[in-house]
């Protein structure tokens, strides 16, 4: 552990080591890299010869005659160039690469802080510190789709104290083709372009060894213009500390002279693993996220993109389309074979002019019919012309570029869902690649996030960010960095119908209108939708449509409770009148009793039966008076149902009202 440690904070290990070691070292390098280079030879000649045909470059041709057409199909050069249009907006959004997500739980707050910082510290170190790497994207993209892998190169660079992310040419950088994974990659090379002047700065600040440095500044010190120098930077691993347990390490050498620059630790002490106080094993740091387009059907490790894929159909495309064009110019070039007698008469190109006659002598006895025998060739083959339509579409088909697909669409086939159904069958391809470089971007975001964890400047990143930030704001274990990148790819077909559908469900029972309209907002505008939503706390200003419902809602309540309680008082006045003739009759009733037993007392003879009549008269009267009581009171009934209906119609206008308040907004027509 003693000397792992030491190894992990020495600046440049090979300061230390004897020259037997190095010697050592250095063979162990150079052969490590020619193995690995004999075995992607196959793969880095199909990547040159797809280049040639991807630049449309063109040579000159002298079969089947001197300066035969030599033309080169555009069948490669379109289909990367569509595929790396789709995808690069579909990774950049909005001015955002990164986004963050928490891991775990977050009762205080404080881990989406962290996550909001980190994403936004790193979207400006991709944007604005690594200005280039939006660019190195692009490139990244079209590369990957003609040649099938590339790598990016993530580290931190010591002189300028910035971390970079650079794209690798596939002939800079070798791996055996067998390995199954870049992880289990015993040796990744990379081939260093750099110049002089950049390994005199490596040697002042410490990086590089001095004596080897100035090795080659004596040897170039003739060569007045900045000379590059090639050097290999392997990722391997040695023995160092001789425990015949090999650790990661990155060995940088000239590539000329196999001189040792520099030799570091590729680890750290958390990526050492202990077990019974012995080191059972090392994590390597890994400095090179693999992109890769279609899985190699070979089985090797470089994968595929368009120009391999259709490296021979393209060839053959333009085999049959230059025997076409030669044959048109042999049939419109007229030639054969003339008599020898026949005097001045050139061989070679006619300057026949249109209208024009030429004076030829003719032997006697020779026409001039006789001397010329012309050699006739045939007209441009319509089977070859057929062959030649087939080999387009079968390329076309495999690389999916169809018409609908590059917005070309015939208007006769306009139908919106066969429109659809196509562009979901001419993604799905599309989709798979997006979803490899999803992931990609997601390990290349990590090493990003992690490098920052170690190496970052908290004093910079404040004052980039307003805010305070530290080291252990990159906590691995509490923030997880992705790309704002969809897997799938987007088209606005689907996007419009997605919108459609979310629309559709707004207006059913148990769905929340205020969160699908946030996400028809998410899918329209990328860059902070939550800024043109309000917020659901606050109070919604009032529609004067609903204010005027409501007035009119009121008023006709206010006016219904009016006549409600001038019907009760009414209501009173009536049985209270009921109740003053029912005493008065009971009264009268009693008066006529008293009255006739006064009589009978006073009076001589039976006096009875003209009595009875006259208190029968009176019972009739009292039951006339009762009756138009009844119909009073009956009246009164009728009034109080005309009442209980306007207090129904009360309470449901008062229904309305609340269903009202509930509503974001009424339309006019209410």
């Amino acid at each position: 552990m003693k000397s792992l440690t030491k190894f992990i904070e020495s600046n440049n290990i090979a300061e230390d080591l004897d020259d037997e070691d190095l010697r050592r070292i250095s063979e162990q390098v150079d052969v490590g890299y020619k193995a690995d280079l004999d075995s992607s030879a196959e793969w880095l000649s199909d990547v040159k010869r797809v280049e040639e045909l991807a630049i449309l470059m063109s040579k000159k041709k002298s079969y089947p005659f001197p300066n035969a057409a030599n033309i080169k199909f555009p069948i490669i050069t379109k289909a990367v160039f569509e595929f790396s249009s789709r995808t690069y907006p579909e990774i950049v959004k909005d001015g955002q690469i990164v986004k963050s997500k928490v891991i775990g739980a977050d009762y205080t707050g404080e881990k989406e802080k962290k996550a909001r910082l980190c994403a936004d510290y790193m979207n400006w170190q991709l944007y604005w510190e690594n200005d280039d790497w939006e660019l190195e994207l692009d490139r990244l993209l079209t590369r990957l789709a003609l040649i099938g892998f590339i790598c990016k190169k993530t580290y931190y660079d010591p002189i300028r104290e910035v971390i970079k992310s650079e794209v690798c040419e596939p002939e800079d950088l070798i791996i055996n083709s067998d390995v199954k994974s870049i992880e289990d990659a015993p040796r990744i090379t990379h081939i260093l372009h750099v110049k002089l002047n950049d390994l005199i700065e490596g040697s002042r600040a410490g990086v590089y060894c001095e004596e080897v440095v100035d090795k080659l500044i004596e040897q170039y010190e003739e060569d007045d213009l900045n000379p590059t120098i090639d050097l290999l930077e392997q990722h391997t691993t040695l023995d160092l500390d001789e425990d015949s347990y090999e650790e990661p390490y990155i060995i940088t050498t000239v590539k000329d002279s196999s001189e040792i620059l520099r030799i570091v630790a590729r680890y750290d002490e958390k990526g050492i693993k202990k077990k019974n106080e012995e080191v059972a094993y090392i994590i390597p740091r890994q400095h090179f996220t693999d992109f890769h387009f279609l899985v190699s059907p070979k089985g090797k490790f470089q994968s595929v993109g368009f120009g391999i894929l259709l490296l021979h159909i393209n060839e053959a495309i333009n085999t049959v389309l230059n025997q076409l064009v030669d044959a048109g110019t042999l049939a419109n070039l007229q030639g054969g074979y003339k008599d020898s007698r026949l005097k001045d008469m050139k061989t070679g190109n006619s300057d026949h002019n249109p209208g024009e006659f030429k004076n030829i002598k003719i032997m006697g006895g020779l026409t001039l019919k006789e001397g010329i025998l012309p050699v006739d060739y045939k007209e441009p083959s319509s089977v070859l012309y057929q062959l030649l339509s087939l080999l387009i579409e079968a390329a076309r088909d495999l690389s999916s570029s169809s018409d609908i697909m590059t917005g070309n669409s015939s208007p006769e086939n306009s139908k919106t869902g066969a429109t659809q159904a196509l562009i979901a069958e001419g993604v799905k391809i599309h989709n798979s690649i997006n979803k490899r470089i999803y992931r990609s971007l997601g390990n290349e975001f990590y090493k990003i996030f992690s490098l920052n964890g170690v190496y970052l400047d908290p004093e910079k990143a404040s004052k980039v960010l307003d805010e305070p930030i530290s080291i252990e704001d990159f906590d691995q274990e509490a923030v997880d960095i992705l790309p704002v990148a969809d897997p799938n790819l987007a088209s606005v077909t689907k996007q419009a119908g997605e919108i459609a559908i979310l629309q559709a469900v707004m207006g059913l029972p148990g769905v929340d209108p205020l969160k699908v309209s946030m996400r028809i907002i998410k899918k329209v505008v990328t860059e902070k939708p939550e800024e043109i939503m309000m917020d659901p706390n606050q109070e919604q200003p009032p529609n004067p449509e609903v204010i005027k419902i409501q007035a009119d809602i009121q008023a006709k309540s206010d006016e219904l409770k009016l006549k409600g309680d001038q019907l009760e008082v009414e209501k009173q006045k009536v049985q209270a009148e009921l109740y003053k003739i029912q005493c008065e009759c009971m009264k009268l009733k009693a008066d006529a009793i008293l009255s006739i037993a006064k009589a009978e007392s006073l009076e001589a003879g039976d006096q009875t039966q003209l009595y009875m009549k006259q208190l029968d008269m009176l019972s009739q009267n009292i039951e006339n008076q009762m009756r138009m009581t009844e119909m009073g009171q009956e009246q009164s009934m009728m009034d109080q149902e005309q009442m209980h209906d306007f207090m129904m119609r009360d309470k449901e206008m008062q229904h309305e009202k609340e269903i009202i308040k509930q509503t974001p907004d009424a339309p006019k027509s209410e």
